[in-house]
């Protein structure tokens, strides 16, 4: 019997994506796997592909060819209302998912779904609200957040039922200096495995400890030097802090 530890957290082999009829496919014979627990950077500059391969992920865009398995799961029409269980997803526009006329029932309905009773379902969004620093916004509409506190939001309903994977679509845009850090410490205190899809260099370096790196939907690089992404694009690196 394989152990539980062994089954990689994401396995992509040979994935490939084409839009419509187009010639060249968005996503080429993407490869690649994830253990549980790590942390890794999906990197690349915009148009790369990134938001793409989290959709195909969880069987939110088909693929042409090859296959994805998640923790163990090969992701198939069967089985991918299960995988979603498994998966807490951060869109890169956090208005894409939250869809409630107020903070708290927003993100309580992910637990309501998963059979929690509304009252259970409340206390625990209320502790990952006060764990992500917006509790007081809890009773508040989204629309009259700040983009920082509506991400938090979003942030609250991916983790709020724990689950063993989280795939984050360029978290740090559009943040400011404190919440940029504040986030950096709440994801290194998840115990999620994690995949980031991100063009910050620097936000990458300090929440993950190797990349994967998108150009042309195709994966060119893989490694933990973070700088040899600067080297790679022609920039001068950042002080990594």
């Amino acid at each position: 019997m394989v152990e539980m530890k062994e089954i990689p957290a994401l396995l992509a082999e040979g994935v490939t994506i084409r839009f419509g009829d187009e010639a060249l496919p968005v996503l080429s014979n993407v490869s690649f796997r994830i253990e549980q627990g790590e942390r890794v950077a999906l990197i690349g500059l915009n148009g790369s592909g990134k938001s793409t391969l989290l959709a195909a992920l969880v069987g939110l865009m088909p693929i042409e060819g090859g296959r994805i398995e998640v923790l163990g799961t090969p992701l198939e029409a069967s089985s991918v209302e299960d995988i979603r269980q498994m998966v807490g997803f951060l869109f890169s526009v956090p208005d894409d998912q939250i869809l409630f006329p107020r903070v708290i029932d927003d993100v309580a309905f992910t637990l309501i779904q998963r059979g929690f009773s509304p009252v259970a379902a409340r206390l625990k969004a209320q502790e990952v609200l006060e764990r992500l620093g917006v509790m007081d916004q809890a009773s508040r509409p989204p629309d009259e957040l700040s983009h920082g506190q509506r991400l938090r939001v979003a942030l609250a309903g991916a983790i709020v039922a724990d689950p063993p994977l989280l795939l984050l679509d360029e978290p740090s845009s559009g943040l400011d200096p404190v919440g940029r850090q504040s986030l950096i410490q709440t994801l290194l205190e998840l115990p999620s495995t994690m995949l980031v899809a991100t063009h910050d260099l620097g936000f990458a370096a300090r929440t993950c400890t190797r990349y994967l790196m998108l150009e042309n939907g195709a994966i060119v690089e893989e490694g933990q030097d973070f700088s040899a992404v600067d080297r790679r694009w022609g920039i001068v690196a950042e002080a990594r802090q």
